[in-house]
């Protein structure tokens, strides 16, 4: 006999699952007695977290659920809540800090600092010291935060070392 069939995942950190996707096809049914590929999209996942999960496929004659699997979600890439910023005194010959900001994702950084947009040559420090090369230059630090689930790049805003006054 032909009897239309529907499915829905469980899922959940648990093989209680306690969490189900909407039943699908969407007004159609699954018909003929072959073996079916389904899926189902799930949004709202905890990064890094093993999650189970089953079919249960419903038709006139009941419902048969599928075997216990489990898959571990990926790893999100970091992500910058509030941006890094620069701090110390602005002038030639003084040092400033670079202050990676927040972020989430547990992440690992590294600096880098732009003269007017471009990198500077080997400034990779969290500290850099102004050079004459940078007076009348806008100054940024640039952090790039990565974790197992890849790497963001964050700049601070533009501070202006102003130029020295010439000697009286």
């Amino acid at each position: 006999g032909n009897n239309p069939t529907t499915y829905r995942f469980e899922y959940g950190l648990t093989p209680d699952y306690g969490q189900m996707t909407q039943v699908a096809p969407s007004g159609t049914s699954l018909t003929g007695n072959a073996d079916v590929q389904v899926s189902a999209l799930v949004q709202g996942l905890a990064p890094d977290t093993v999650y189970h999960y089953r079919v249960v496929a419903t038709n006139g004659f009941g419902k048969t659920y599928g075997r216990d699997r489990s898959f571990r979600t990926e790893v999100a890439p970091p992500e910058n809540v509030s941006r890094p910023s620069v701090s110390g005194t602005r002038s030639v010959g003084t040092e400033l800090t670079c202050d990676e900001g927040s972020w989430a994702g547990s992440p690992s950084f590294a600096f880098a600092w732009l003269r007017n947009g471009d990198v500077i040559p080997g400034a990779g420090d969290a500290r850099y010291t102004a050079t004459s090369d940078d007076a009348g230059a806008a100054l940024q630090c640039q952090v790039t935060a990565t974790n197992a689930g890849g790497s963001v790049t964050a700049v601070s805003a533009p501070v202006v070392i102003p130029v020295p006054a010439p000697p009286a």
